[in-house]
């Protein structure tokens, strides 16, 4: 049986704007969602002042870096790397319109959709369709993909902060 979701929060579908149905959460933008690596970067930087300013650590902190640190999914990136992977990702492209000919510049995808994309590191076009449901009708999806490749975590590899 469906549920009917009262919170307006349906990331699958847009607006008659165009827009994400974010909910609540369509008041942060762009700048303001972290992918669980520059989560991860952040937490640890926290914690490492503050085990050298021989200041307590809360257990929620380290729960919450541990959980970073096991569910992310793209390689150790130094902050700018990691605002370098969010451009590529949303980077405008040359579209031509199949009615008129002519040519208009557009993202290859939304910031909501890129960090999605470098949190969950889909390996294939189908598992990008399915955590990112926007991404259905996205003629782009394949380079996306191709392109989290370069940012992908090999197995075995370790947090830039060892937990």
């Amino acid at each position: 049986m469906a549920t009917v979701n009262t919170r307006g929060v349906d990331a699958s579908r847009k607006d008659e704007n165009g827009d994400l149905l974010l909910g609540f959460h369509s008041r942060y933008k762009a700048a303001q969602m972290l992918p669980l690596g520059e989560v991860e970067s952040l937490l640890g930087k926290v914690l490492e002042k503050r085990k050298k300013d021989k200041m307590a650590v809360p257990a929620s902190l380290e729960n919450t870096l541990n959980h970073c640190k096991r569910f992310r999914a793209t390689k150790p990136l130094e902050d700018d790397a990691m605002v370098e992977a969010k451009m590529k990702l949303v980077k405008k492209v040359d579209v031509r319109s199949t009615v008129d000919e002519s040519q208009a510049k557009r993202r290859r995808c939304e910031p909501f959709e890129a960090i999605q994309l470098l949190s969950f590191m889909p390996s294939t076009v189908a598992e990008a369709k399915t955590v990112v449901p926007s991404l259905k009708d996205n003629p782009f999806t394949d380079s996306l993909v191709d392109d989290l490749e370069e940012f992908r975590k090999q197995p075995g590899e370790e947090s830039a902060h060892g937990l």
